[in-house]
């Protein structure tokens, strides 16, 4: 890659998505150790051969995300599928439900808060923190006992009566392989 360091495009990458898969093919052997930084899925040196790329490309294709992995909502431009890993939070607002995406987008779907909060409950990185407002605990920057402040900066609050189990889902996800 002219001009660009392929592990300062890892490190970039892997600061704006921490679950992205990152596969080095190169024939520099001595930026292998380096990769172990930005945890780097594998390290291949060139030539590769059709195996082994093969195994690689069936290996992460099975990582994929199930199609259960998506939620679709109807909008007013239509019926929209979107990545649960891509919504940071719901929240209700007049009747409907607008997404607040990891990308800066929001989609109002034109559905209840409790439609979609049931459909959420499924997936065990969401979390419903107040009566209006449904949180991806993946994508939780740091909270307190009284606000979840999420990675884009938005602050959510955490009502008194879910801190408890709030925490609990937040810790079990973190630390207790809730993990996907």
């Amino acid at each position: 890659m002219p001009l660009v360091n392929g592990m300062d495009t890892a490190r970039e990458l892997r600061q704006a998505d921490t679950a992205v898969r990152l596969v080095f093919l190169t024939s520099s052997p001595e930026f292998a150790l380096e990769s172990y930084e930005v945890r780097a899925f594998d390290y291949l040196l060139k030539p590769v051969t059709y195996e082994r790329l093969a195994q690689l490309l069936d290996e992460l294709s099975s990582m994929r995300p199930a199609a259960t992995d998506e939620l679709v909502i109807k909008t007013s431009f239509g019926y929209h599928a979107l990545r649960l890993s891509d919504i940071e939070y719901a929240e209700a607002r007049n009747k409907h439900v607008v997404f607040h995406l990891r990308d800066g987008r929001d989609i109002e779907a034109l559905e209840s808060f409790r439609s979609v909060e049931d459909r959420l409950a499924q997936n065990a990185t969401f979390f419903k923190c107040h009566r209006s407002y449904q949180v991806n605990l993946r994508n939780i920057d740091h909270f307190d006992r009284t606000d979840i402040v999420m990675r884009s900066g938005a602050c959510i609050p955490l009502s008194r009566s879910s801190k408890q189990g709030f925490q609990d889902a937040y810790f079990a996800m973190r630390f207790e392989g809730g993990r996907r």
